[in-house]
């Protein structure tokens, strides 16, 4: 009889512990651990640059993939990797680095250079 009620204790000791370690994150970090990974799509990003010669050049993008990389395991920040493909423009695809962040439940995005 003890044993069995020893086994019981136990039991609901872990079960205890199994339900108060559930919800150890805030909600940055699970957006961020949305976020994480590669994901694709048409962002339509179109814009327009004056070359040097006084020209009109249209980029319009048709399709984007971007990676984002957590820094470290729950990580509200990281680096991430993005390829845009063109339609018109004098290139088929531009490559960019970045790095990201998540404060207050928005993704910021730091493009160096």
């Amino acid at each position: 009889m003890k044993k069995s009620f020893t086994l019981a204790c136990m039991a609901a000791l872990v079960s205890l512990c199994t339900i108060s370690f559930t919800s150890c994150t805030d909600k940055d970090t699970e957006e961020a651990m949305v976020l994480s990974g590669q994901w694709q799509g048409n962002w339509g990003m179109y814009y327009e640059i004056e070359d040097p010669w006084g020209n009109i050049v249209a980029f319009d993008s048709y399709d984007t993939d971007i990676v984002f990389y957590p820094q470290r395991d729950y990580a509200t920040y990281g680096y991430g990797y993005q390829v845009d493909w063109y339609r018109t423009g004098p290139y088929e695809r531009m490559s960019y680095k970045f790095h990201w962040e998540i404060t207050n439940g928005v993704i910021h995005m730091t493009y160096p250079g």
